[in-house]
């Protein structure tokens, strides 16, 4: 028997509010009706555009000194629904009413691709007491996968690089035919271009369409209406990547519906970052001039077909997108 809760909106849109009443329902049957994640620029997020200071400082390739902080994540435990986690491998803004990242952010190149197996998926051992630690068991039985935000591939050097991006903070219920197909299919992408002499800058999450959405599981896991990612490629070159980028600067945006229908190459899915703005109350670029992260938001790119910068210049990649030819379970 599916059961219902309907919650009036607080400040902020939190859900820690809704009253819940027992028993409790089983996988896929819980909607609620509000959406911390997805809401309007101003109604979660602070004032600063930095990270805060401990874990989260900056280093050569630490992705928010480009991307910036879209929600002005902090490192206090107190800020649950945006709680900021920096490592190496990826940083990230975790949810804790949502159960899964508002958005991840991570730096990209060659040297980051290897042989290392995949892990094991586990919950995060550097959440803080009082958060909800996620494990696989919410996911059995759900009809959803287990899916990455930083993908597996991309942190594939080193075991432990590995076992980060399988930390259940890291991963977001996704339909098969979107896990394993055009998402999957622009992940592929982006190890190319990395692969070719390219650097890249990449920012994803997923969102709501609607106040009211499905949980899983017994902690209840949010399930998001779509998946969205930024790109930015860079020929791979020492020195301040920032500096670096300019209005020519190649971007790719993509919004892809959570759906057992979607299908087609990734590039069915283009759309600017200024569209994702809207679509998720996030503010992307903040670590670039103004009059550069204007520029870029409001670039569509043109998929495969596109010139990528390369280490020689300009070229052209020659690829063409497998989206709609899915992997198995989800694995990638």
């Amino acid at each position: 028997m599916k059961r219902y809760i309907f919650c009036l909106p607080l400040i902020g849109l939190f859900l820690t509010g809704c009253p819940k009443s027992a028993p409790p329902p089983p996988p896929s049957t819980t909607i609620t009706n509000s959406r911390p994640a997805n809401s309007k620029p101003g109604d979660l997020l602070g004032k600063s555009s930095q990270p805060s200071s401990g874990g989260a400082s900056a280093t050569a390739d630490d992705p928010l000194t480009v991307l910036g902080n879209p929600d002005d994540a902090t490192e206090s435990p107190r800020n649950q629904d945006h709680f900021l986690m920096a490592r190496p491998q990826m940083t990230l803004s975790y949810n804790n009413t949502l159960r899964f990242p508002n958005w991840v952010a991570w730096h990209l190149k060659a040297g980051d691709i290897g042989e290392a197996e995949r892990s094991n998926f586990i919950p995060d051992p550097n959440l803080p007491a009082g958060f909800e630690a996620i494990t696989t068991r919410d996911y059995s039985g759900s009809g959803y996968d287990r899916g990455h935000n930083c993908p597996s591939k991309d942190r594939t050097a080193s075991a432990e690089d590995n076992q980060v991006v399988f930390y259940m903070t890291n991963i977001t219920p996704q339909f098969h035919e979107m896990n394993g197909g055009p998402w999957e299919s622009l992940e592929s992408y982006c190890r190319k271009l990395a692969q070719e002499g390219n650097e890249l800058y990449i920012l994803c999450g997923h969102g709501f369409e609607n106040k009211r959405f499905k949980t899983i599981g017994k902690d209840d896991i949010a399930v998001p209406d779509f998946g969205w990612k930024v790109v930015l490629v860079l020929p791979e070159k020492s020195g301040d990547d920032r500096a670096r980028i300019d209005e020519n600067t190649r971007v790719i945006a993509v919004k892809m519906e959570n759906t057992k229908s979607i299908s087609g190459p990734w590039d069915n899915f283009i759309t600017t970052a200024a569209e994702l703005e809207q679509a998720t109350g996030l503010r992307f670029f903040k670590g670039l001039p103004d009059s550069v992260a204007t520029a870029l938001k409001q670039k569509r790119d043109e998929g495969v077909n596109s010139f990528t910068s390369g280490p020689g210049g300009f070229k052209k990649s020659n690829r063409r997108s497998s989206g709609g030819s899915f992997g198995s379970g989800g694995r990638r």
